[in-house]
C-alpha cells in the first residue's frame, strides 16, 4: 500500500517525513510513498524510521499502550489483558516502553486517548518498528468484535454522553472550508482573532490557557468532536505555535476537556453557534 512516510525526531516529537525530507502529512496521499521507497529513504540516512498512515479508506486500527513495559515485560495487567484479547501483530514502540497492536477493525465513535491508551483508524501515521513482541510473530487478525468491546471499556459511555451527540455525527467540511465557516460565524471574529493571530489578551482571556480551551472547544464544535483534526487544526493555529500549546500532553488534556465539554455539533446550518 502506498501510504508509507519516513519520521525523526524533532525536539521530542515525531513528526512525518516524505522520502525527499520535506514534512509529511497524515491527511494527504500525495506526501506519502511505497514501503520499498521509504524503506530505501531511511537507509540512506537522515531519518529514524519509518511509518504507516491509517486512513478511514483502510481496515487497520492501531492501539497503543505507553510505558506498559520494562525489560520487556508487561507491568500493567490491564495491558496485559488488552494485548491477550486483540491477539494480533504486536510489537515495540521506538521508545522501547511501550506496544503497538495492529488489527482490522474500524473504531466506535468517540474517544482515541486517555492516559496511556491510545488508538486510531484515520488521518493519523503510526510509527513501525518490526521489533516483534513475543515468542513468535502474529498476523494482523480481523477483531472488530473485540475493539469494540475494548474501546467501551477505555472509554465509558458515561464519559462520552456530553460528546457523541449521534453515533454518526461527523463534520462533511474540508478544512478549510470549516475555518472559513468558522470565521463566518456568529462568534467567528473572536475565533480568527485567535487562530488566525492568536490575539487572546485583545480578545478579553485571563490566560492564553483559557484562550486555548475556547479554541478547542470551537473546533470540538466544528468537527463534531474528531479529536485527530481537532490537533492537527489546532497545531496549525497561531495559538497552537506556543510550546506549551503544542506539547503533546497538555495539548491532548485540553482537546480531552473540550470534548467532554461539548453539548452540541456542527450540523450543516449557516453561521452555527
Amino acid at each position: 500500500m502506498k501510504q508509507w512516510v519516513c519520521w525523526r525526531y524533532v525536539r521530542g516529537t515525531k513528526p512525518p517525513f516524505r522520502t525527499d525530507g520535506r514534512l509529511a502529512d497524515s491527511t494527504r496521499a500525495d506526501t506519502w510513498a511505497s514501503f520499498a521507497a521509504v524503506v530505501a529513504a531511511y537507509h540512506g540516512g537522515g531519518f529514524n524510521g519509518v511509518g504507516f498512515v491509517l486512513t478511514a479508506k483502510d481496515l487497520y486500527t492501531a492501539f497503543d499502550f505507553d510505558h506498559c513495559l520494562d525489560a520487556g515485560n508487561i507491568t500493567n495487567p490491564r495491558i496485559a489483558d488488552y494485548v491477550s484479547r486483540l491477539n494480533s501483530y504486536t510489537e515495540i514502540t521506538p521508545s522501547s516502553e511501550g506496544l503497538r497492536i495492529i488489527v482490522r477493525a474500524k473504531l466506535p465513535p468517540g474517544g482515541r486517548k486517555k492516559g496511556h491508551y491510545e488508538c486510531y483508524d484515520s488521518a493519523r501515521y503510526i510509527t513501525l518498528t518490526g521489533h516483534l513482541y513475543g515468542a513468535s510473530p502474529l498476523p494482523i487478525a480481523d477483531r472488530q468484535a473485540v475493539v469494540d468491546v475494548i474501546h467501551a471499556e477505555i472509554f465509558p459511555a458515561r464519559e462520552q454522553q456530553s460528546t457523541c451527540l449521534t453515533s454518526t455525527s461527523t463534520s462533511t467540511l474540508g478544512d478549510e472550508t470549516l475555518l472559513i465557516s468558522a470565521r463566518a460565524a456568529a462568534n467567528g471574529t473572536r475565533f480568527a482573532a485567535l487562530y488566525d493571530a492568536g490575539d487572546w489578551r485583545g480578545q478579553g482571556f485571563p490566560s492564553q490557557s483559557e484562550a486555548d480551551l475556547w479554541l478547542a472547544g470551537s473546533l470540538a464544535f466544528w468537527t463534531c468532536c474528531d479529536l485527530s483534526r481537532m490537533e492537527r487544526l489546532f497545531r496549525s493555529s497561531a495559538l497552537g505555535q506556543r510550546r506549551k500549546s503544542n506539547r503533546t500532553d497538555y495539548l491532548t488534556r485540553t482537546l480531552t476537556k473540550a470534548i467532554n465539554e461539548c453539548t452540541q455539533m456542527y450540523a450543516g446550518q449557516k453561521n452555527a453557534q
